[in-house]
């Protein structure tokens, strides 16, 4: 009896799936964006550079000035590589951010300038 209840309690212990086996990683096909901002004979310089676009899109760009909107515009981006864009001249004593994004999903902050830093406080 006892052999019984061992044989069918062994049967039930059987694999009854097979290990699955991973295939090959897929390469991730994610748009990187670097830049630089440089001084122009007209202004600032904005040179970009797009790796790995998966599908063409717009790459908008906002120019501010302490929080304050000075320009915006739109590069058409068919495909990955360099992009350049002239943004008007900066005050020496102000900072400037540029805000970069591919559609609606921010890619990249570049600064150009001096912050504004609140003074010491006096003891």
């Amino acid at each position: 009896m006892r052999r019984a209840w061992l044989l069918l309690l062994l049967t039930g212990c059987r694999l009854t799936f097979l290990p699955l086996q991973p295939g090959p990683a897929q390469k991730l096909h994610r748009p990187f964006l670097s830049g630089s901002l440089q001084p122009g004979s007209q202004g600032v310089l904005a040179q970009l550079t797009l790796y790995e676009l998966p599908y063409p899109n717009y790459l908008e760009l906002r120019w501010y000035e302490d929080g304050k909107l000075l320009k915006a515009l739109s590069i058409w981006a068919p495909h990955a590589g360099a992009y350049h864009a002239e943004l008007p001249e900066p005050d020496p004593q102000g900072f400037y951010e540029l805000f970069v994004s591919l559609g609606r999903t921010p890619m990249l902050v570049l600064e150009f300038g001096t912050p504004k830093v609140p003074p010491a406080p006096s003891d």
